[in-house]
């Protein structure tokens, strides 16, 4: 018997895989031309890791057995679509910033935003290897915060 996901929980996987990879571009983009490019370059290879970590729950890697369940009565798939628009377009403003602050202060509200939407809550799994992966996702976001208001 093999793992199953329904479509809608492969859908809302998959942009937020994409808002990962979104931000590891705007960090990606800070790395360029700010003065800390180690932070943001650091910042970039942990959004990528975690973009990989979503795109893990749904791969042949699950055993048979497990499941990711999702409540979709507890997301706002417009809301991360409207996430993942905001860094666009973050992205296309902010290629000509060479303002540090004004970049923490951009990143800081934008990994706040998705703490305070819990935008990983609607996800449980039978698996404690997927369960593993949501809760370090969460931490992992709570971990940016941290970092970037060390920063500022």
């Amino acid at each position: 018997m093999s793992h199953q996901v329904d479509e809608r929980t492969i859908e809302i996987i998959k942009l937020l895989s994409e808002n990962e990879s979104a931000m590891a571009r705007l960090y990606g983009l800070y790395s360029t031309h700010l003065s800390n490019k180690d932070f943001w370059r650091d910042m970039e290879k942990q959004e990528r890791v975690h973009e990989q970590w979503l795109r893990a729950l749904l791969s042949s890697s699950l055993d048979d057995n497990e499941e990711v369940y999702f409540d979709p009565d507890h997301f706002n798939e417009i809301a991360i679509k409207s996430a993942i628009n905001y860094v666009s377009n973050m992205i296309n403003k902010e290629a000509t910033n060479h303002n540090v602050l004004a970049a923490l202060s951009i990143s800081l509200s934008i990994e706040q935003s998705l703490i305070e939407k819990e935008y990983l809550s609607p996800f449980s799994a039978n698996s404690p290897s997927v369960n593993h992966i949501l809760s370090y996702l969460q931490e992992e976001t709570k971990i940016h915060i941290g970092l970037i208001q060390d920063e500022i």
